[in-house]
């Protein structure tokens, strides 16, 4: 666990991964739907293929890190 204000993928040097909870999962997924509205102008944002707000699924660290992009 990591308690402080400034955690970042690219300021530690070990791995570590967010809660994939489902119920944190849910709420990425409706963050989403209240940013970008409607699937295609996340895809058009992103440069992604994704089908439905619901199959999409926060990056990895490892992810993150291959895709070179941490974030919205």
């Amino acid at each position: 666990m990591i308690m402080s204000d400034e955690t970042a993928l690219t300021s530690y040097t070990a791995e570590f991964d967010f809660d994939f909870h489902p119920g944190n999962i849910a709420k990425f997924r409706e963050k989403l739907k209240a940013k970008f509205g409607a699937v295609d102008a996340l895809n058009a944002a992103l440069h992604c293929g994704a089908t439905s707000f619901e199959e999409l699924m926060p990056p990895t660290s490892d992810e993150a890190k291959a895709a070179k992009n941490f974030g919205l």
